[in-house]
């Protein structure tokens, strides 16, 4: 009987550890899934208030410089957006023009004020963040309105109340949330609570401080129910925000509490036939149930390798195997997550994860990078099958943490050739830029690639990049039983056609109009109007050479007389086009112009038909 009570006991402590290390690993999920939520909510905030800060009928609002035509405007867009306030303010004179809540207030609340200078000083004039809004708390965004310079910040925000709790809860489903908030007299109120409304009473009376962070047990029962809680702390404006995730203890033990009175009974039992069956009981019970315990103890500490051998038809027994699929399952779907998280980029694995698996696509827009390594195959002729594989996994390894360092997602690899995509699977309105970042990091990390190359004794790598930017079908493509997200469409051709003219123009990067236009902070040589192979329309493509900030003013000075020479070229002046040109030349050589001038001699004495449009158009890839 001391056995089959021990047995109990160990069961029932078993059983908690088990229901404790579940929940806090729930609550880590709820955590992250919290982080997600309030990045997708930020995010749309960001999309409208772009939205806004290119609408034609609100500058035009603006411009009448009225109070009441701005709220008005404000008011209108608010409804459209769906946000819960929305506030206008003057670089100028640094108050508030126009406010949806308090239409007269011009003074910035304090927290408004605190984002504000926050998003002066940012690059690009954005800032996000928690903060009161009239004695309420926000998530707010704040973005810069273009006429065509900054005039003045949009405050856009969504409120922190019980809708965006319910939301994190149906998210999670089991999971209840409470926000508290750092209020004007510094001490912690709730603002948004999902538990009923006594059991939030009794929680608005507990007090989380930074020491409470991770998971414990609550100190108070809320209507006789006993929760776990896990402190997230947030961050909100210059005060101090957590959110308290709680999953309850009670109903997540429901199913060892029935095992826990299955061995009671069992126990009961045992106490009356002990005399006459006492060690048999012993042998079928206690043990099973031991080696019961001990699994679930492994189970907690994530070993999901052993399985428990039960020889009963019994219950036991089918826990047992009941219990041995289980970890099987789990070890199963680890090792799912760990290899395609190896096989496929993070963003494509987590796509995969959390949609169901079907053929077809979207239409969405993106940037399409394709890169290549100049004559691979002839420098691979004299070198073993080794050493080129671990070349490639050298170069790839660098190239591939660059693009992903740059919300880029590698699509594939072709052999040498990379195909990376920016703005999908996640959409990101700065996909051109980051792809023409991420081209220009890789042309200067593969000096320091070669110099590693040459240390080995092996040759150095060129390599050429082409990028465009266009609509493309964005989804899984192949048949049904094998998938590979990727992107197809006209874009994505056009962007491996200009990596292909990277040595006609003798530089490493060639970029097309549409990329070019989405991203004018960069300095770009213009290198041609082109019709590449199956295609009839022309296509202008640059080169470009880096941030503005980032290029020499004489290099500038430079571009200009390039790009005079080269609207000549265009206009037929052959006379001034090859002066500029050969100074150029005569100063720097560049196949660039020496291109240009053997153009114009031809052009000098047979010119073109009438109806050319200075395309030059390419018969091969």
């Amino acid at each position: 009987m001391v056995a089959e009570a021990l047995t109990f006991l160990a069961v029932n402590h078993t059983s908690n550890a088990s229901a404790m290390a579940k929940i806090s690993d729930n609550l880590q999920l709820t955590s992250q899934a919290f982080e997600r939520l309030l990045a997708r909510r930020y995010q749309t905030l960001l999309e409208k208030s772009d939205l806004l800060s290119r609408d034609h009928g609100f500058k035009s609002a603006y411009a009448l410089n009225e109070r009441a035509t701005l709220n008005s405007a404000l008011e209108n867009y608010q409804r459209r957006f769906g946000a819960d306030v929305m506030m206008l303010i003057s670089l100028e004179t640094e108050r508030v023009q126009a406010d949806t809540l308090l239409p007269a207030e011009t003074q910035m609340p304090p927290d408004v004020a605190f984002l504000y200078e926050t998003a002066l000083n940012s690059e690009r004039g954005v800032a996000q963040g928690f903060g009161f809004v009239h004695g309420k708390p926000y998530q707010l965004v704040i973005t810069p309105l273009y006429i065509p310079h900054p005039v003045a910040l949009i405050v856009s925000g969504f409120e922190v109340d019980t809708t965006l709790a319910k939301a994190l809860k149906q998210v999670t489903q089991e999971t209840d949330v409470a926000l508290y908030f750092e209020n004007h007299q510094q001490s912690s109120q709730m603002y948004a609570c999902t538990l009923a409304p006594s059991s939030c009473d009794v929680l608005a009376g507990l007090q989380f401080t930074a020491a409470a962070e991770g998971v414990q047990h609550l100190p108070a029962r809320l209507d006789g129910e006993q929760f776990i809680r896990h402190v997230v702390p947030l961050t909100i404006a210059n005060r101090n925000a957590q959110a308290v995730l709680l999953r309850s203890l009670d109903r997540e033990l429901v199913f060892y509490f029935q095992l826990r009175n299955n061995l009671f009974y069992i126990f009961l039992v045992t106490v009356g036939l002990s005399i006459v069956g006492g060690s048999i009981l012993a042998r079928n019970v206690t043990q099973p149930v031991q080696r019961l315990a001990a699994g679930a103890e492994r189970v907690a500490e994530g070993d999901y390798q052993t399985k428990i051998e039960l020889p009963q038809r019994d219950e036991l027994g089918r826990l047992a195997k009941t219990f041995n699929t289980m970890m099987q399952g789990l070890a199963d779907r680890e090792r799912v997550v760990n290899l395609l998280g190896k096989v496929v980029s993070p963003q494509i694995a987590e796509e995969l994860l959390n949609k169901q698996i079907e053929l077809g696509g979207e239409e969405r827009e993106a940037t399409i990078l394709f890169s290549d390594v100049r004559s691979f195959t002839t420098l691979c002729e004299s070198l073993s099958p080794k050493t080129v594989i671990d070349m490639l996994n050298h170069y790839l390894t660098a190239m591939n943490q660059i693009i992903e360092g740059r919300n880029g997602v590698v699509d594939k690899y072709i052999g040498d050739a990379i195909m990376a995509i920016y703005g999908t699977p996640l959409a990101s309105p700065r996909c051109a830029h980051d792809a023409i970042g991420a081209a220009l990091a890789m042309v200067k990390a593969l000096d320091r690639v070669n110099d590693e190359f040459t240390e080995k004794g092996w040759p150095a790598f060129a390599i050429g990049v082409g990028i465009n930017t266009g609509v493309v079908v964005a989804g899984n493509m192949g048949s049904m039983t094998r998938l590979n997200y990727t992107v197809i469409g006209d874009a994505v051709n056009l962007a491996s056609r200009l990596e292909g003219l990277c040595k006609a123009y003798a530089v490493p990067i060639v970029v097309s109009e549409f990329s070019q236009q989405q991203a004018p902070e960069y300095v770009y040589q213009c290198l041609d109007k082109v019709r590449v192979k199956g295609k009839q329309k022309p296509v202008t493509i640059y080169y470009p050479l880096g941030l503005q900030d980032d290029v020499a003013p004489e290099v500038q000075q430079g571009l200009a007389a390039y790009h005079t020479a080269l609207e000549a070229y265009w206009a037929r002046d052959w006379e001034n086009a090859h002066g500029v040109l050969q100074h150029l030349n005569d100063q720097a050589p560049h196949p660039l112009y020496q291109k240009y001038l053997e153009r114009i001699e031809i052009f000098s004495q047979t010119p073109p038909p009438d109806d050319w449009d200075g395309a030059f158009t390419f018969t091969s890839k």
